[in-house]
């Protein structure tokens, strides 16, 4: 938690992001029976003394329950109202396992998504915490027999031909929750922030939220030129935009190479500063996607902009 703080506070320099995509990504231990007539007596102590031990821990959950109330959460166009804290989370991503597992919830996670790349691994420090989570290929039909109570992922998971659209799942008594920035034109950092205030709010930790909620900053040099979270740029804007550092994403059916050599062997490009310095930093898409892996993110771009303050 205190390494994500830090890193959450890192400030990113201006950078131009390109990708390859051009849509929308997708106890219960058994105590023995005495029998024998001589321990009968100390049978019934250790009984009672074990309902007594027991007593405040269901006390505590019932109160729980009891004072969960009425959590409303604004999902884009949609309205997700929760009556009771989730029990089992089928997490249609990494990136919401990841979130969940951050806030001390990974006990929670009933299955993920199976991963869609080589990169797309839990962070080192939630290997332990997410990496027996049984994945599942995505259907409705596996979302249903997950025993899920509640499914999280980006807005193309919510399909017929993925984990079922809204209606199909809340049928069954699931409830939706989509990564708030899957579901704008232009997404920034604050919807990292407000995913994981959401999460907060569900399952009563708050203040575990408010901890992982740091501001990171950064100017992206293609903002605002496509009304889509994800475009194809071009040779044009590259030079329009003049970048001193260019961010490509390892991902889609074009190597690193192939896009390597694209910047490198374009004489149009031979005086944009990040190619002409070669200030050129790959980074796989998962860890540009919308949950706290965005910090780990920040500190590996702020390492390459400034490794003098990382020595």
């Amino acid at each position: 938690m205190r390494r994500t703080k830090q890193w959450m506070a890192l400030l990113v320099a201006s950078c131009m992001l390109l990708t390859a995509c051009g849509q929308k990504q997708e106890e219960n231990a058994e105590t023995p029976v005495q029998t024998e007539e001589a321990v009968e007596e100390s049978a019934e102590e250790s009984t009672e003394e074990s309902t007594e031990e027991e007593a405040p821990e269901e006390e505590t959950s019932a109160e729980a329950e009891g004072d969960y109330g009425t959590v409303t959460i604004q999902d884009g166009e949609r309205t997700v109202t929760f009556t009771k804290m989730p029990e089992k989370v089928l997490c249609a991503n990494l990136y919401s396992a990841e979130n969940l597992a951050m806030l001390g919830l990974a006990d929670r996670i009933v299955a993920k998504n199976v991963a869609t790349n080589p990169a797309e691994v839990p962070l080192e420090e939630l290997q332990d915490e997410l990496g027996d989570v049984p994945e599942l290929e995505k259907s409705h039909e596996n979302a249903v027999a997950s025993g899920a109570d509640l499914v999280i992922g980006q807005v193309s998971a919510f399909k017929d031909t993925a984990w079922g659209t809204y209606e199909q799942l809340e049928s069954k008594g699931i409830n939706c929750l989509t990564i708030s920035g899957t579901i704008v034109e232009d997404e920034t950092v604050e919807n990292v922030y407000q995913d994981i205030e959401n999460l907060g709010k569900i399952f009563k930790v708050e203040d575990k939220a408010a901890e992982l909620i740091e501001l990171a900053g950064g100017i992206n040099a293609t903002r605002g030129m496509a009304d889509s979270r994800w475009f194809n740029t071009s040779v044009e804007t590259i030079v329009q935009t003049n970048p001193d550092v260019i961010i490509i994403n390892d991902y889609g059916k074009q190597t690193v190479e192939e896009k390597m050599e694209f910047l490198n062997s374009n004489p149009a490009l031979a005086e944009v500063p990040a190619v002409k310095n070669q200030n050129i930093l790959v980074i796989p898409l998962v860890s540009v996607m919308q949950d706290v892996r965005a910090a780990s993110a920040c500190r590996t771009i702020a390492e390459f902009l400034y490794p003098e303050c990382f020595e």
